[in-house]
């Protein structure tokens, strides 16, 4: 695209209301040089500030965890999912929340029901193993997957997406199911999942399949394929994964290996 046609379209998308920073996060994803498009931002911020990111509208949602969760849309058009720091760093505050209040809301659980402090020391404890062996499963199953839906992206679109860009884009979309897993040990998480399957030490349930849509939706939106299309090689490679992870589970079984595990602890 030429300088004067790139110029136009910046200004387009500024009066549509699109804040300078999501227009150039947009230009960069389609292949655009910063030495292209930011002399131009420079210059289109000196003359119109009123459009500048940094004076939003009031309405507008501010923090970033809760525009993910109500706002997806406008997260990912905003946010640049090639930053890998900045997405490993909602991750890991996802887990701290996770492990910090999963255990609390199971203390005061156990206050409130005046247990002896010999059985509160014993639930908290295999509480904190639960979690880690969650958290590892999680890691485990999120690797395989990404490692599927890879593969599937790359046979179907011929195209294949970006490792560093895939990687980002789930670690912000599995943000919202980590932090609902810290209510769990609440009486009503059962009810509010609606569906849910357990797998080992994981729950799947109809807040991981929340997460998947993020997902198709952040690579819908890098790649620039449609979002039903994406949403469809998203489940197809997980349904595959979760059937192998299953038909596995159920063959230990039959095997007695569970069982020996299981007695050896």
């Amino acid at each position: 695209m030429p300088q004067t046609n790139l110029k136009e379209y910046i200004k387009n998308n500024l009066e549509k209301g699109y804040g300078l920073n999501t227009i150039r996060i947009a230009l960069l994803r389609w292949g655009y040089s910063p030495k292209d498009t930011d002399p131009i931002l420079v210059k289109l911020m000196q003359q119109t500030p009123e459009t500048n990111d940094n004076q939003t509208n009031k309405s507008e949602i501010q923090n970033p965890f809760l525009k993910l969760i109500i706002n997806p849309n406008a997260f990912f058009e905003e946010t640049d999912t090639y930053q890998l720091n900045k997405s490993m760093k909602y991750l890991f505050y996802s887990f701290l929340v996770f492990f910090i209040f999963n255990p609390l809301i199971l203390f005061t659980i156990n206050l409130i029901k005046k247990n002896k402090s010999s059985i509160l020391i014993a639930t908290l404890l295999t509480n904190t193993i639960s979690n880690l062996f969650f958290s590892i499963s999680l890691l485990i199953l999120c690797s395989l997957f990404l490692g599927a839906v890879f593969l599937t992206l790359r046979f179907a679109i011929k195209r294949a997406p970006n490792p560093r860009m895939m990687i980002s884009s789930f670690s912000f979309s599995i943000v919202p199911y980590i932090l609902i897993n810290s209510l769990s040990n609440l009486d009503f998480y059962p009810i509010v999942s609606i569906i849910s399957m357990n797998i080992g030490f994981l729950n799947l349930n109809v807040f991981f399949l929340w997460s998947l849509a993020l997902f198709s939706l952040a690579i819908s939106k890098n790649m620039n394929i449609d979002y039903k299309r994406t949403l469809v090689l998203v489940l197809i490679p997980f349904f595959v994964l979760l059937g192998i992870i299953i038909l596995s589970f159920f063959s230990a079984i039959k095997a007695g290996l569970l069982g020996l595990v299981f007695e050896v602890f």
